[in-house]
């Protein structure tokens, strides 16, 4: 089915991680040169991801799903710590689970998590209104409760929540019987 995906990713708490998740130094003079050092570097760390390597992410892809474009994705909006993608939504969905996973081992600590949400819409409906979709979809994702805790670390698809190792299951399960119907 030719269908437009539009993706809407977000780190969790990143302005928590940069209030609370930055202890400062003892010492008076040394205290705000490491506090601005520390948030300078999560600030380029985190923009290297969403300026630089998520481009690469969205090209690698294309070309493992043997697309004769170089890039079947369009980046609307990547920057500070989030992100707005449009592309086919059979690319999308690989696209959002392979965000996670490369956000995952290049931020190498389980409290920066990223979460998701993605709209599925007709080609032909204005751009705006799909963001608008993703971006309540999103929402929820943020709000996702799982054990009676708020998780976040998760994705938001048809007003369906699953986390992240959820979503890589359904997607290995949907390779399968796609497999099958070939």
């Amino acid at each position: 089915d030719q269908k437009l995906g539009v993706l809407k990713m977000d780190v969790d708490n990143l302005g928590a991680i940069f209030s609370f998740g930055l202890k400062q130094g003892k010492n008076e003079n040394t205290t705000l040169q490491r506090s601005l050092s520390k948030y300078l570097t999560l600030s380029r760390f985190i923009e290297f991801f969403f300026g630089y390597k998520l481009k690469q992410i969205c090209i690698d892809l294309s070309k493992e799903l043997q697309i004769k474009y170089e890039n079947i994705f369009y980046i609307n909006y990547a920057g500070g710590d989030d992100l707005v993608i449009l592309g086919p939504i059979y690319g999308i969905l690989q696209l959002t689970n392979r965000i996670h996973n490369e956000f995952k081992d290049f931020v190498q600590n389980p409290n920066i998590t990223l979460s998701a949400g993605i709209h599925i819409q007709n080609p032909k409906k204005p751009i705006r209104f799909g963001i608008q979709m993703a971006d309540k979809s999103l929402e929820s994702s943020k709000s996702f409760k799982k054990n009676n805790y708020t998780s976040k670390n998760s994705v938001t698809i048809m007003d369906s929540t699953l986390s992240f190792e959820e979503f890589s299951q359904t997607l290995t399960k949907i390779e399968t019987y796609r497999n099958y119907i070939n």
